[in-house]
């Protein structure tokens, strides 16, 4: 093997997102948006609306989330029990106390700590005069928010929240404890998110979300969250929104699970050299020739897990902006005997945009990402500005990726006025 892996599997990142994002398949429910409108029972619809009226009419509202990720494969079961606390108090005060991270505004300031080891990045940025939503979004890197949460800090509750699903339904008043709870039904092209509230205080008081299907021989995991100690209306002491974030945390502009701050060809035009095709129109060509805007140059192999995940995630974001001058170009980087198996996957991923072949790992040499041996982790990207330097350097699969890249790219394009001289010559597949 000529590359090692990124160290971080998907179910770790999984994991590492419960502790740091908490509800991950929530979430995951959450960010689905259907062309058509949703189909929501009446009954739901009035529940719901009630809800969001009474999150909505709180001064202020404390509670605890109790999270329990199960996975059940044949007739084994694993369980992680992790918990978050939040407070609000209007109009711009929230603290966010997850274990791997905290987010929280005092009304002055607005900072966000990402405590594990594996991180130790913060955020901070001058508070709004109202927190909404669309601030702890960016905050907590695109995560969208539970319905709760939603409910707090958004002005237009339900008409943000419904589109995120396919359908909702209403399935009947449940007994849990001698006391009657409304259930509700969110569904979702990947997940499945049923949801009790108490009819007569419409709040939240759990959740369970589990995926739609799951793949032969993988785990079903199940996420279930439980909204204790809810504390509704009572002051809540200005200091319970400061947080003291340590001296060996860095400040930084954004958070990133992959970012290599410490690459040494930060700054450096990116060099030449001639790589073939997979698809050879031309036979070969200088990845330079292939630059717009902004562009990103990831390195994969047909072996790589991550990797395949992230190129048709970057598909997405290529079918998004290239007309807008932004470009991707993947190098290859198996063996000869391998090719066809790259060429295969890429088909197969319907991905359009350049792929180059390094068997040699010339050009990641040449970039100092791989040493003498040809070791490099994958997959590995460099972003490259429109004067055609290296900007930034990512190893890695990030649980965030789409959010962080579509930031970097809307960011470059806006600040780009012109288009460099080289975009006429991207070559399309």
């Amino acid at each position: 093997m000529k590359f090692s892996e990124n160290r971080l599997t998907l179910g770790t990142w999984f994991v590492f997102g419960i502790i740091c994002g908490g509800a991950v398949l929530s979430a995951s429910a959450q960010t689905a948006t259907t062309s058509s409108r949703p189909a929501v029972d009446p009954q739901a619809v009035k529940i719901l609306q009630s809800t969001f009226a009474r999150y909505a009419g709180l001064t202020s509202y404390q509670y605890q989330e109790k999270i329990t990720l199960t996975a059940i494969l044949g007739d084994k079961t694993q369980k992680q029990d992790f918990s978050t606390r939040i407070a609000f108090q209007k109009p711009n005060q929230l603290l966010l106390d997850r274990p791997a991270m905290i987010a929280a505004c005092d009304g002055k300031r607005l900072i966000a700590y990402y405590r594990h080891p594996a991180l130790q990045q913060y955020t901070d940025q001058p508070a709004p005069k109202v927190l909404s939503s669309g601030d702890m979004n960016n905050t907590l890197m695109g995560e969208t928010l539970d319905l709760t949460l939603t409910g707090l800090l958004s002005k237009e509750a339900y008409a943000s929240f419904v589109p995120r699903f396919e359908r909702i339904e209403y399935v009947g008043q449940i007994d849990r404890d001698g006391k009657p709870y409304d259930q509700l039904r969110f569904v979702s092209e990947h997940v499945v998110e049923t949801v009790l509230i108490a009819p007569e205080t419409f709040e939240v008081v759990e959740s369970l979300s589990q995926p739609v299907s799951v793949p032969e021989g993988q785990p079903r995991q199940q996420l279930l969250i439980r909204y204790d100690d809810r504390i509704v209306n009572a002051p809540i002491k200005a200091d319970r929104f400061t947080i003291v974030v340590p001296k060996s945390a860095k400040k930084v502009d954004r958070i990133s699970f992959t970012r290599d701050e410490s690459y040494a060809g930060i700054g450096k035009a990116l060099p030449k050299i001639v790589l073939s095709q997979l698809d050879p129109k031309p036979p070969a060509i200088d990845p330079s020739e292939l630059l717009g805007k902004i562009t990103f140059i990831t390195f994969w192999a047909s072996s790589c897990g991550p990797c395949q995940v992230e190129l048709p995630e970057l598909q997405d974001l290529y079918d998004t902006y290239h007309a807008q001058g932004f470009n991707v170009i993947a190098v290859d980087t198996d063996e000869p005997k391998d090719r066809g198996q790259a060429d295969k996957f890429i088909q197969q991923a319907h991905i359009t945009y350049p792929v180059l072949f390094d068997p040699e790992m010339k050009f990641a040499k040449a970039l100092k990402l791989a040493d003498s041996q040809g070791q490099l982790a994958l997959p590995t990207m460099v972003i490259i500005n429109h004067e055609g330097k290296v900007v930034e350097a990512h190893h890695g699969l990030s649980p965030v990726m789409e959010f962080e890249f579509s930031q970097i790219i809307e960011s470059a394009l806006k600040s780009t006025k012109s288009p460099p001289t080289t975009q006429g010559k991207a070559q399309e597949r």
